[in-house]
């Protein structure tokens, strides 16, 4: 009966000759409650005609002040790094449906706001103000690659705005010191901490290759680990950065170590896994952030990164959802942009869709998510003991 009634009265004032009313409603639009409660009164006030004014009258104390009118969705910024990443977007799809089944907010449904990164160098900025200044979203939660996540900083360092980083690791952008930064993934050092000590403490390898992929997320790991090693006194790894897939082959098929650790992004990680004669295969997780969609990638036998205290169970049912929902497993990172998205609307639940209330609340907030508990430090960046998963 309320949804009717809203259809009748935006009809009626939509052919009616109100020009105050045509300023405020579109036909393609929901109503903004209180703009047309406010614009009744007007009318009624100004009024000569006293059928005007019986109509004006009976629709404004019909009109139920809990939102008589569909209200408009709460927008959580999604920026990705391109429209190709379909497991990322894929997660996010399933946590936006999630938050709204859970509960809505004064109303409200939460909605996406997504924008991709891929084109020319610098459209990472320009996204993000989009996002801000014509979406008008909450925050920001972004699932880029290093170099667009320094973009999308710089503009919510400005604009005021929370940003959320579910996939970079790039150890660089908490030192930023940006208060309303926060980093959902370990960075590569405390990454490259866990992977140092089960690879040269725990399986005692002599014989390492450290192999990025390519010549930004993949080589700060690189560097993270190599310096991780010198820090505690162990052999250097042989370090291979953004070779050719082609002469990437040919160092693994003349080579054998008794570990490899592999880091960045890669179309080709397939053929390079292929290739890997080692007794061990380990990874960080930007490994996973970007898989291409192409088929089936197995990955059961990398070991990488993980909580500590993981939530097996909400883990195990997101893993099945996904997989239900989308017929393949998801990518290990992928449910950081899954724990993000829920995250981003929790907060708005308990602060404020604003993005002041957000700002000054988020660093406060504790969330149990599918990867365990999150809480940040001073930096923005989780607080949280990390371990080398199990072999799969």
């Amino acid at each position: 009966m309320i949804r009717d009634l809203s259809v009748i009265c935006k009809d009626i004032f939509i052919n009616a000759r109100f020009k105050p009313l045509k300023r405020v409603i579109s036909e393609d639009a929901f109503f903004n409650e209180k703009s047309v409660l406010l614009t009744i009164l007007y009318e009624f006030k100004r009024s000569r005609h006293s059928g005007q004014k019986l109509l004006f009258l009976f629709i404004f104390f019909l009109f139920p002040c809990n939102s008589a009118f569909p209200q408009s969705p709460v927008k959580i910024g999604f920026l990705i790094r391109d429209k190709n990443d379909i497991a990322v977007q894929q997660a996010a799809e399933l946590a936006i449906e999630e938050a709204n089944n859970r509960r809505d907010y004064q109303g409200q449904k939460f909605e996406l706001a997504t924008k991709s990164c891929d084109g020319p160098w610098g459209i990472g900025s320009k996204q993000a103000v989009t996002l801000i200044y014509e979406d008008e979203v909450s925050i920001v939660v972004g699932a880029l690659d290093g170099r667009n996540a320094h973009l999308a900083e710089q503009v919510t360092a400005k604009s005021h705005v929370v940003m959320l980083s579910t996939l970079s690791s790039d150890p660089t952008l908490s030192r930023a010191y940006v208060p309303w930064y926060f980093r959902l993934v370990p960075d590569d050092r405390q990454q490259a901490e866990v992977l140092v000590e089960q690879i040269y403490l725990m399986d005692k390898a002599r014989k390492i290759a450290m192999i990025s992929l390519d010549n930004y997320d993949g080589k700060m790991s690189a560097d993270a680990f190599v310096d991780e090693v010198k820090e505690k006194g162990h052999l250097k790894p042989d370090v291979f950065i953004g070779l050719e897939t082609k002469q990437l082959v040919e160092k693994l098929n003349k080579n054998s170590w008794d570990a490899v650790i592999l880091a960045g992004t890669s179309e080709h990680i397939k053929e390079v896994i292929t290739h890997i004669h080692s007794s061990k295969i380990f990874s960080f997780l930007n490994l996973f952030n970007f898989l291409p969609d192409d088929g089936f990638i197995d990955f059961s036998n990398i070991q990488f990164i993980k909580p500590e205290r993981l939530d097996i169970a909400s883990w195990s049912n997101f893993e099945r959802t996904y997989q239900q929902v989308f017929g393949k497993r998801p990518p290990p990172s992928i449910a950081y942009v899954y724990d993000g998205i829920l995250m981003a609307c929790e907060a708005i639940y308990q602060f404020s869709n604003n993005p002041e209330g957000l700002r000054k609340g988020f660093k406060d907030l504790k969330y149990q998510g599918i990867t365990g508990s999150i809480e940040f430090d001073k930096l923005g960046n989780r607080e949280f003991q990390w371990k080398i998963s199990e072999d799969q």
